[in-house]
């Protein structure tokens, strides 16, 4: 019997040991680890307390901003991407400010790919305001950016479109699976995501109106009130030919003389008239012809 109870006390010992809930972890760490338990795209915020929010946001900056790729809590490693992609999620504006600064930088891999799909998965709508910059910059929206391996190496070559398109399309797919924004947005987004495989320059046009349109709504907060735009709305007006500049005239200084001598013609309605001194002279010819025609018959 003694050996018995023995047995089932070092049983217990060590299924509380193999088994047992971790200890040594502070309350925001055991709020991390059951947010992660329902997932890593779609964890359930509502588990976190309001009063821990703090708490949790602090720790989880601490794991975003390590060099190395997981920390241990407990018994679970809890993986950096994870610690942002919940930092994003929770509205954190230090963690939405640092990452965005390293997309801007847009010359790697980590601008290309993991920030701004860490963007798309968060459904964040606080991003907008920041990409949304992104829609004036001075760039032909229809070069992107191509990099190819070195000969020989097993990489492959990334090739990404320009930022000020590339921040659009990250827009349209965080309007399109975040809940805050109506169905009718999410319908106009699926649109926007076709017009832009057809158009670069009249899909980056249509998500600088619909800025324009919408950005006081995000302002307030207030994304049920976002709503879309279409693009005849978006269409730049037609280019109205300029008229015809009237040169202005030289100075005299300035004229160009001509070596011919000018000819001016004067055109009238009028017939031309006879001057009368014509018809005088042609009178004294024909009498002085007269007078010698008579003095010669007298002869």
């Amino acid at each position: 019997m003694i050996v018995r109870l023995i047995l089932i006390f070092l049983f217990t010992l060590l299924e509380g040991i193999c088994f047992g809930k971790s200890t040594g972890l502070t309350p925001a760490e055991e709020t991390i680890l059951r947010v992660l338990g329902t997932g890593r795209v779609k964890a359930d915020l509502t588990l976190i307390p309001p009063d821990q929010k703090d708490a949790v946001i602090r720790r989880l900056r601490e794991i975003a901003t390590l060099k190395q790729g997981s920390v241990e809590i407990g018994d679970t490693l809890v993986h950096v991407m994870a610690a942002d992609l919940l930092l994003l999620r929770l509205g954190d504006k230090f963690t939405m400010e640092r990452m965005v600064q390293d997309y801007r930088a847009y010359n790697s891999t980590a601008s290309w790919s993991y920030d701004q799909s860490q963007f798309e998965y968060s459904r964040q709508p606080l991003l907008i305001p920041y990409l949304a910059e992104d829609f004036y910059l001075e760039e032909d929206p229809t070069k992107g950016i191509t990099v190819r391996p070195p000969p020989g190496s097993a990489e492959f070559g990334v090739s990404v479109p320009s930022r000020s398109v590339f921040s659009g399309v990250t827009v349209v797919r965080i309007v399109e699976e975040a809940p805050e924004f109506t169905q009718e947005m999410k319908a106009w987004a699926k649109q926007a995501s076709a017009l832009r495989r057809e158009s670069s320059v009249r899909f980056r046009n249509l998500m600088r109106v619909f800025w324009e349109k919408n950005k006081a709504a995000f302002g307030r907060g207030d994304y049920h009130a976002v709503v879309p735009v279409t693009e005849n709305e978006a269409a730049p007006p037609p280019a109205v030919p300029a008229p015809l500049a009237t040169p202005a005239p030289l100075p005299l200084s300035q004229t160009p003389r001509s070596t011919t001598p000018a000819v001016q013609l004067t055109l009238s309605s009028e017939p031309a008239k006879t001057p009368r001194w014509i018809w005088a002279v042609v009178a004294v010819a024909v009498l002085a012809l007269a007078t010698v025609a008579l003095k010669w018959k007298r002869q």
